[in-house]
């Protein structure tokens, strides 16, 4: 019964499998894994009811994509509580303030920066603590669908970049994971994308930044496709940015990276490849994502081999120009 880690493992499987309240009955077990390290910050941990005076202080403890999916939790943190503090990975500060203009965002720091130790920071809790919160139906009752918002007048301006291009629809591709340990196994090099690439009515666009110009290169000789760029892609260091330009897009095809959460926490249609052994959090179910649902999965039968995973996008795809 003290097991912490087979505790934290049976959780991740219920919750997995979307049996939500046996799940999360066991999900503050995470503490107990070897893993967990505690943040050093003098509040004390919430207790989960409403804070008489002062900020509840969220702060992050995983890497960036968590932070986009714990994001969607803050609406149930201000149904206890309504004063919030909202530590965040600088990239997303933007985007999340302006998706949650009525609570305090800030950019996390290395440093022992001066906000952390601020008076009326009463009480803190880590973001992935925020789950409970969800309660025992699930994150689809909730959770709204769509809970970021994107730069409007950016948005204008790539879909303007876009339709000269020619005709859509405008399907975002990105191929590259960079999960920590997973990232291998859940990236698809973009010269095996053969079914999806060949639909010469679609535009294809890519979403990733970095040195991508052989693979594009390659991809292009293999299917006859060329995947555009757009000439500010690599100045996409702040996600901002990034989630603009998906939400320009008619189609987002993905797999397991910050642009699928981007994409589902903005409500944009998206079809995401997934590994067998995939994260919690996209379900085990065949195309139902419990968190967002624009977006359809298309999972593994076969652990490493995406064949059929790519052949059911591409007809998929086929349907949006029939």
């Amino acid at each position: 019964p003290q097991y912490g880690e087979a505790r934290w493992n049976r959780s991740i499987a219920h919750l997995k499998l979307s049996n939500w309240e046996k799940g999360l009955s066991d999900w503050g077990w995470r503490r107990h894994h070897s893993d967990f390290r505690e943040r050093n910050l003098p509040q004390p941990l919430w207790t989960g009811s409403k804070l008489r005076k002062g900020t509840l202080l969220i702060h992050s403890e995983q890497d960036v994509s968590d932070e986009v999916l714990y994001t969607g939790l803050i609406p149930l943190v201000q149904n206890i509580t309504p004063n919030v503090a909202l530590e965040t990975d600088s990239r997303l500060e933007k985007l999340v303030q302006r998706s949650y203009p009525e609570i305090e965002v800030f950019a996390r720091t290395q440093v022992n920066h001066h906000r952390y130790f601020a008076d009326d920071l009463v009480a803190r809790i880590p973001s992935p603590d925020l789950v409970p919160l969800i309660g025992g139906k699930g994150p689809d009752k909730a959770i709204p669908p769509a809970y970021l918002k994107s730069d409007q007048t950016r948005c204008n301006e790539f879909r303007r970049w876009l339709e000269q291009l020619g005709r859509g629809p405008y399907i975002g591709v990105s191929w590259n994971s960079s999960t920590k340990n997973s990232g291998k196994r859940e990236s698809v090099p973009l010269v095996h994308w053969g079914p999806i690439l060949q639909n010469c009515n679609l535009k294809f666009i890519s979403l990733l930044s970095g040195t991508i110009s052989n693979e594009i290169a390659e991809s292009a000789k293999a299917h006859g496709t060329i995947v555009e760029s757009h000439p500010e892609l690599g100045r996409f260091n702040e996600f901002d940015d990034l989630a603009a330009m998906i939400h320009a897009l008619d189609v987002v095809v993905t797999t397991p990276s910050i642009t699928a959460m981007l994409a589902g926490a903005l409500g944009v249609d998206t079809r995401i490849m997934l590994e067998k052994s995939s994260n919690w959090y996209w379900g085990a179910q065949v195309s139902k994502i419990p968190f967002f649902p624009s977006v359809t999965a298309y999972r593994q039968s076969i652990e490493g081999d995406w064949t059929e995973a790519i052949n059911a996008i591409g007809l998929d795809l086929n349907r949006l120009v029939l």
